[in-house]
């Protein structure tokens, strides 16, 4: 063969290989494309669609079998479900624990228990060994086919043998699989063999799991006579402490009645008893109790309790009585207790006694350290004294308190206050305290940071002094230098904290490593719910940030939004640091709503606010809740009450009108525009539209009619006397912040 027609040769087998890739290229983008039409298919419900779309196309991958599979499953065609679910496991045993999960339910569907146990033996044991993808995933299967196996228990589907032999045959292994020994003893409990599940109920409470376990557990054991017994006789005094760590106050009583019965002494314990009342909250009760015990033993502590159960239930003066009894015993032993202290200050703020209030407060810290709930009293009596037209003895009690608030928003708050009327250094700590708060974004136009301090900030970075350079970041990042570079190595410093980085983990959550988060990309929304539906009461806490992520995207893709946003919310209560959460999870928290439609009636009226401004609203008012009434009855989306809805629209306006959330958001931002026309801030709108024009109109003239500059408005939220209309307006004012914070160019285009 001439060297000629070798190179020819070759070149056409160049030519053919390029080609036969290039046809393989595209028939595996035609695959994608139609995996993805089968997975619109699904969602939409349409399964026979997707039967008829197999006859004439091939589903070779788990994704296309699997969809196959559950579109049979329900259409009722068991039978074809069951083989394709074997057709998976054969094809791709590394799914196989999964799967055999899934036959196991398909069974029990069918009214096939017996055969279904025999699955959820086969998927238990694959789980032990389990190594592909995300070990959440492992957990989430493992305690739902563990309660699953004990439903069918308890419905009489299958005996409590057949329990025993499942759970037994896997073993002691400790750590997620000891929650078998929680179903064994209740199953033993239910079969009356008490040794027995006192027996795995030990091993419970003396394991690592959650405690959620443990807590029901023991308030089945001392529910029943033969296990409390069991319980209290092992270590009375260890036993109660048990209890005491977990809040079993309701318990606690059993087990000191339990033991007073049995040794013929009532009155025994009669004294804890009375407290364990008082801490549920049965007043009542308590004071039976503690009015027999002082005629007995005469101690004057018990005075105080007798003197807050009246209080609690409403009965103040006698509460009084009680209390002034109390103080006038011990006034000649100069010695009063915290809780006498504490309950004097609380009815001398009643009686608007503030600066005996003060006083006893101050004598209170000095001897006895912070007050109960100290951050709320404070933040209370603030806002108390400005609506008595004490303004300088509010700020004196922030400053003179300022060292002992500790929780962050409180401080945030504090902060913020004494930078608006005392030092404006205080800004710095309000923005650092709570990054994200109504605190933090009011305070950003009065600090002044410098470019250079990223260099500090980068210098303890590299030192490894990741607190103190996150608090540089935090302040760079909020005068805007360098957003790009600064937010990546917050997010990074915040990746080592908790919960942070549970929830940063998030973001790289994947089709590929995670097998529950590709049944989410595959559309198998109610297996997932079914999966997380009874054990989201038991998950730890990193597991609950995994199913209340993956459902609020359920509930978004399925246009329940006010569902969607309540799991979103679940995940962020309480972050201090919201503004650097993963941007897919703030945009479920602050989600683009009726833009369309909230745009269309701005521009009637010449862009007075942008739509950010108007979502601000009706999410704080409604929670995107089109259906929303209030008790003061406000309606839909806006909470517009019908006879501001007809004065603005001229007509009379019904309830069930503005339950249209078009008409609503129609009127609402009608009656916006008339507000920003008559008041020069937003805030003063927002405030106008909680508590109406003419209060804000009376509270602008008590104020003092001074030029409402941005400093003096901040100053007048503060002077709000009504509390709802001043958290109204520093809740929607955030939520503003915030959605121009998360889509920058699009709240601000108009």
């Amino acid at each position: 063969m001439s060297i000629g027609t070798r190179i020819h040769l070759i070149s056409l087998f160049i030519i053919l290989f390029f080609w036969s890739m290039a046809l393989g290229s595209s028939k595996n983008e035609e695959i994608s494309a139609d995996l993805s039409n089968t997975i619109d298919l699904y969602r939409s419900g349409r399964y026979i669609d997707i039967i008829e779309l197999s006859y004439n196309f091939s589903f070779n991958t788990i994704d296309g079998l699997l969809i196959l599979a559950k579109s049979y499953e329900n259409l009722g065609y068991y039978n074809r479900a069951y083989r394709k679910y074997r057709e998976i496991y054969s094809r791709f045993p590394a799914y196989k624990a999964y799967v055999y999960y899934f036959i196991a339910k398909l069974l029990v569907e069918a009214g096939n228990p017996s055969e279904a146990l025999r699955w959820y033996r086969m998927s238990l044991i694959e789980l032990k060994t389990i190594k592909i993808g995300s070990l959440k995933d492992r957990n989430f299967f493992l305690k739902k086919s563990l309660d699953d196996v004990f439903k069918l228990y308890s419905d009489g589907k299958i005996y409590a043998r057949d329990v025993e032999r499942i759970f037994k045959s896997n073993g002691d292994l400790g750590g997620i699989f000891t929650i078998a020994w929680y179903y064994l003893a209740r199953v033993y409990l239910e079969e009356k063999s008490f040794k027995k599940a006192f027996f795995y109920a030990q091993k419970i409470i003396n394991s690592e799991v959650n405690e959620y376990f443990k807590i029901d557990l023991l308030k089945r054991i001392m529910n029943n006579e033969e296990t409390i017994g069991m319980f209290l006789n092992n270590n009375f005094s260890t036993s109660i402490e048990l209890l005491k760590n977990y809040d079993l106050y309701y318990e606690m009583i059993e087990a000191y009645d339990f033991v007073g019965q049995k040794k013929n002494e009532e009155d025994l314990f009669e004294k804890e008893i009375a407290l364990n009342y008082y801490k549920i909250g049965d007043y009542k009760n308590a004071l039976i109790l503690y009015n027999k015990l002082y005629h007995r033993i005469k101690d004057p502590d018990i005075l105080v309790k007798i003197a807050y159960s009246y209080f609690y239930l409403n009965r103040k003066r006698t509460a009084e009585k009680y209390l002034d009894r109390y103080l006038s015993i011990q006034k000649h032993k100069f010695k009063f207790s915290y809780d006498a202290f504490y309950l004097k200050i609380l009815y001398e703020i009643s009686a608007k006694k503030y600066q005996a209030a003060i006083k006893d407060t101050v004598y209170v810290i000095k001897k006895y350290g912070p007050l109960y709930d100290m951050d709320k009293f404070l933040y209370r009596l603030f806002y108390l004294l400005i609506a008595d037209d004490q303004l300088q003895n509010a700020i004196e009690l922030v400053f003179l308190y300022y060292p002992y608030v500790k929780e962050d928003y409180y401080k945030a708050w504090a902060s913020y206050i004494l930078g608006l009327y005392v030092d404006t250094r205080y800004f710095y700590d309000a923005i650092l305290r709570y990054p994200g708060s109504f605190y933090y974004f009011r305070s950003i136009k009065y600090i002044n940071v410098s470019k250079n301090r990223i260099k500090i900030a980068d210098r303890l970075y590299d030192n490894g002094n990741f607190d103190r350079s996150l608090n540089h970041y935090i302040l760079l990042y909020a005068s805007g230098h360098n957003r790009d570079y600064v937010k990546p190595k917050i997010e990074y410093i915040l990746e080592h904290k908790k919960p942070y980085k549970y929830l940063l983990s998030l973001k790289d959550l994947t089709y590929y490593n995670s097998f529950i988060f590709r049944l989410y990309t595959l559309g198998l929304y109610s297996d997932i719910k079914e999966l997380f539906s009874d054990i989201s009461d038991f998950a730890d806490p990193v597991e609950k940030y995994f199913i209340y992520y993956i459902l609020a995207r359920i509930y978004y893709d399925e246009k329940d939004y006010q569902k969607g946003l309540l799991y979103a919310e679940i995940i962020s209560n309480s972050l201090n640091y919201l503004i650097f959460l993963p941007d897919n999870l703030l945009k479920m928290l602050y989600p683009i709503m009726y833009e369309d439609k909230i745009s269309m009636e701005l521009e009637k009226h010449n862009w007075f606010v942008d739509s950010c401004f108007v979502m601000s609203i009706i999410r704080e008012e409604s929670r995107y809740n089109k259906k929303a009434l209030s008790n003061r009855g406000a309606v839909g989306l806006m909470q517009l009450m019908p006879d501001t809805a007809s004065w603005i629209y001229k007509k009379r306006v019904s309830k069930k009108r503005l339950l249209d959330p078009e008409f609503n958001i129609e009127i609402g931002v009608e009656f916006l525009s008339y507000l920003y026309n008559k008041f020069p801030d937003c805030c003063l709108v927002l405030a106008s539209y909680n508590g109406g024009p003419t209060n804000v109109s009376r509270w602008m003239k008590e104020f003092g009619n001074k030029n409402f500059d941005r400093n003096n408005v901040d100053k007048f939220i503060e002077n709000i006397p009504y509390a709802e209309t001043r958290d109204f307006v520093k809740k929607v004012f955030t939520t503003y912040s915030l959605y121009k914070e998360i889509y920058p160019g699009r709240c601000e285009q108009n």
